[in-house]
C-alpha cells in the first residue's frame, strides 16, 4: 500500500508537471500567434520545395521571416491573453498589418533593385534590410529581459538552459522520429526516410522548437536547480578561470622571449569572452553567500579578463596596419569596444543613473534611502548584488549595428573601402603585390567596384589581375575553376520523348589540352561506346554561364545543356566541372556527369 501510494506520489507529480507546461505553451501560442504562424508557413513551403523540386519559395519566405520579426517586437511588446485578444482586435490587427505591410514593402523593393543589378542601391538596401530584421528581434529581446524583473545575471542563467531543455527535448524527438521512420520502412512501405524526416522536423522546429525557445525567453520564472547552479560556478566557471590562466602564461612567454603576438590570440580571446561571460555573469546569479569571497572573485573576473582585450587590440591594430581594414576586421573593432562598454558598464551606468536622477536597484528593490549603519554595510559588503541593468547593452548593441550597417561615411562597408582604396593609389608604383591585393578586394566591394569602374582602365586592371593570380604574386599561372550542378530528375524529370532508353553517364580527362582537343572525345555509356562526341560548344557554353554569375542569378533550369550525339542518341549535362586558363584556350581537370538518352 505504501509503494503503491508513493507511485501515485510521483505520478501525480509528473501530471502536474506536464499540465503546469501545456498551459504555459497554450500561453506561448496565444501571445505569438502570429509569430509562430511565420515559422509554420516557412516550414511548410520548405516541405512544398522539398518534395517539388523548382518551386520557388525565396520571396514567401523573405516576407515571412521580415514578418515574423515584426510580430516578435509587436506580441513581445503587448503582452496577450486570450481575454485580451478578443477585447483589443483591432490592436492586434493594426500591428500585424503594420509589419506585413513592411515586409511586402522590402521584398518589392528588393526585387526591383535585384532587376537593376545597381551595387550602391542595393547595397544600402541590404543594409537597412538586415538593420531592420536584427533591431526589431534584438528590441524584442531587450523588451522581454526588462518585464522579467529579474537581473540579467539571475535571468541569462535561466534563459540558457532552459534553451538547453528545449535543444534536449527537440533532440528526443527527433530520435524518436528516425526510430518511427525507420522502423516503418523496414516493416511496413519503402518511404524515404531522409526527405520525410526532413519534413518532419521542419515542422517540429516551426511548431515546437520555435515555440518553446519564445518560452524560455519570455517566462523566466522557473527556478534553476541546484545541480545546474552548482555545475555552472564550480565547473563551467573554473575552466574559463583556467582557460584565463593559460592566457596569462602565454603573456608572460611573450615578454621573456620577446616574440610577436599569434595572430591566433585575437580569435582566442574574443572566443573566450563569448564563452566565458555568459558563465560567470550565471554563476554571480547562482551563488548564495554574495559577501563570500568566492563571490568577490566571480565579480572581478572580468577585470581578470580585461587586460585580453590589449592583446586582441594589438593583434588587430597590426592585421589592419599590414593588410588594410575589411568588414570582418570592422566587425572585430567593434567586438572590442562592446567588450570595453561591458568591462565599464558599473562606472557607465552609475553616471548614467546619477545624470537621469535614477537610484541603484538591490535585489531588485529600490533603495528606500535608509541610512541606517547596518543597511550601508550590507551594501558596501555585496555590491554582486545591485541591478545595473547589463540588459541595456542590448541598446548599445542595436547602435553599433545603426553604426555598422548604416552611418554615412562611416559603416563597414565604406570605411573598408576607403581604407583599400588608399592601399591601391599608395602602392600602385611602390608595391605592386600590395596594390594588387587592395584590388582584389576592391573588386567584391560596391564602393570598390564603382571605383575602379571610373578610376582605372581595362589596361590598368589587367595588370593588376595578373599581379594578383599570375607569376609575380603566386609564381603560378591562373586556372579558373568552373563548376555547374543541376538535377532535373528531381526537378520535374527528363523529357524523354521519341527515346526508349536512359543511361547515366560519367566522363572525366585529367590531361592538360586546348578546348579544340575536346571536339572528338570518347565516351562510354553502359556497354557502348561513343566516338567522336563534340564537347567544345558544351565548354563555351558553361564558361558564358561562369562569366554571367557574378552579375545575376543562374537557375537550376539553365545549367542543364543538351548535345545531340546523332540521330538517335543525346547526352543531357547535368554536372560539370573544369579548370581553364587565363587565356581561355586550355582546359584541364575535366569532368562530366548526365544522361544519354537512346532509341
Amino acid at each position: 500500500m505504501r509503494a503503491r501510494k508513493k507511485g501515485d506520489m510521483y505520478l501525480g507529480k509528473v501530471s502536474n508537471y506536464i499540465n503546469q507546461n501545456m498551459a504555459k505553451f497554450k500561453q506561448i501560442y496565444i501571445r505569438y500567434a502570429a509569430s509562430i504562424f511565420c515559422a509554420f508557413i516557412i516550414a511548410v513551403v520548405s516541405i512544398i520545395a522539398n518534395q517539388k523540386k523548382g518551386f520557388d519559395i525565396e520571396s514567401i519566405v523573405t516576407v515571412c521571416s521580415i514578418w515574423l520579426a515584426g510580430n516578435f517586437l509587436v506580441e513581445s511588446l503587448w503582452k496577450k491573453t486570450a481575454e485580451e485578444t478578443q477585447k483589443n482586435k483591432r490592436k492586434w490587427l493594426i500591428g500585424y498589418g503594420v509589419t506585413f505591410v513592411i515586409a511586402i514593402v522590402f521584398e518589392n523593393l528588393s526585387e526591383v533593385l535585384k532587376a537593376q543589378k545597381a551595387d550602391i542601391p542595393n547595397l544600402i538596401f541590404g543594409s537597412i534590410l538586415y538593420f531592420y530584421i536584427a533591431c526589431t528581434v534584438l528590441l524584442a529581446i531587450y523588451v522581454l529581459l526588462r518585464q522579467q524583473q529579474l537581473d540579467l545575471p539571475h535571468c541569462i542563467g535561466r534563459i540558457i538552459f532552459a534553451l538547453l531543455r528545449a535543444v534536449g527535448v527537440y533532440l528526443v524527438l527527433n530520435i524518436a522520429v528516425i526510430l518511427i521512420l525507420e522502423i516503418i520502412d523496414a516493416l511496413l512501405v519503402d518511404i524515404d526516410t531522409f526527405r520525410v524526416e526532413l519534413n518532419i522536423q521542419l515542422l517540429l522546429s516551426a511548431l515546437a522548437y520555435f515555440p518553446t525557445c519564445l518560452l524560455a525567453v519570455s517566462d523566466t520564472s522557473e527556478d534553476n536547480a541546484a545541480f545546474t547552479k552548482k555545475f555552472v560556478s564550480y565547473v563551467l566557471l573554473p575552466c574559463v578561470w583556467i582557460a584565463m590562466f593559460v592566457i596569462y602564461l602565454y603573456v608572460v612567454k611573450i615578454f621573456v622571449t620577446q616574440e610577436v603576438p599569434s595572430n591566433e590570440i585575437f580569435g582566442i580571446c574574443a572566443s573566450l569572452f563569448a564563452i566565458g561571460m555568459p558563465i560567470w555573469m550565471m554563476a554571480s546569479g547562482f551563488v548564495e553567500e554574495k559577501s563570500s569571497r568566492y563571490a568577490k572573485l566571480i565579480f572581478i573576473t572580468k577585470y581578470i579578463y580585461a587586460p585580453f582585450i590589449l592583446l586582441e587590440i594589438y593583434s588587430m591594430s597590426v592585421r589592419v596596419k599590414a593588410y588594410g581594414l575589411t568588414e570582418q576586421r570592422y566587425a572585430a573593432w567593434m567586438f572590442v569596444l562592446l567588450q570595453i562598454i561591458y568591462i565599464l558598464w558599473e562606472k557607465i551606468y552609475a553616471r548614467y543613473a546619477r545624470l537621469a536622477g535614477r537610484k541603484k536597484t538591490y535585489n531588485n528593490q529600490a533603495d528606500t534611502g535608509d541610512t541606517g549603519t547596518e543597511h550601508a554595510n550590507e551594501i558596501n559588503q555585496t555590491k554582486t548584488q545591485i541591478n545595473w541593468h547589463y540588459e541595456n547593452l542590448i541598446l548599445v548593441l542595436v547602435g553599433f549595428l545603426f553604426v555598422g550597417l548604416l552611418l554615412p561615411f562611416g559603416n563597414a562597408q565604406y570605411l573598408s573601402y576607403q581604407s583599400q582604396k588608399s592601399r591601391l593609389v599608395k602602392n600602385r608604383t611602390l608595391d605592386k603585390e600590395v596594390a594588387a591585393e587592395a584590388y582584389d578586394y576592391l573588386r567584391g566591394n560596391a564602393y570598390g567596384r564603382r571605383y575602379i569602374k571610373t578610376n582605372l582602365t581595362e589596361a590598368e586592371q589587367d595588370e593588376l589581375h595578373s599581379m594578383m593570380y599570375d607569376g609575380d604574386a603566386y609564381g603560378s599561372d591562373q586556372w579558373k575553376s568552373v563548376y555547374f550542378y543541376a538535377d532535373p530528375i528531381e526537378e520535374k524529370g527528363i523529357i524523354i520523348d521519341g527515346y526508349a532508353k536512359i543511361y547515366t553517364m560519367t566522363a572525366h580527362w585529367n590531361e592538360e589540352s586546348t578546348i579544340e582537343n575536346y571536339e572528338n572525345k570518347t565516351i562510354t555509356v553502359g556497354d557502348s561506346e561513343y566516338k567522336n562526341v563534340d564537347f567544345t560548344s558544351c565548354i563555351s557554353y558553361y564558361k558564358n554561364l561562369e562569366d554571367k554569375r557574378e552579375n545575376q542569378e543562374i537557375k537550376e533550369k539553365d545549367i542543364v545543356y543538351e548535345i545531340q550525339v546523332s540521330d538517335t542518341e543525346k547526352l543531357i549535362i547535368t554536372y560539370i566541372s573544369f579548370e581553364i586558363d587565363d587565356e581561355q584556350t586550355m582546359i584541364k581537370r575535366m569532368f562530366i556527369k548526365g544522361y544519354m538518352l537512346t532509341k
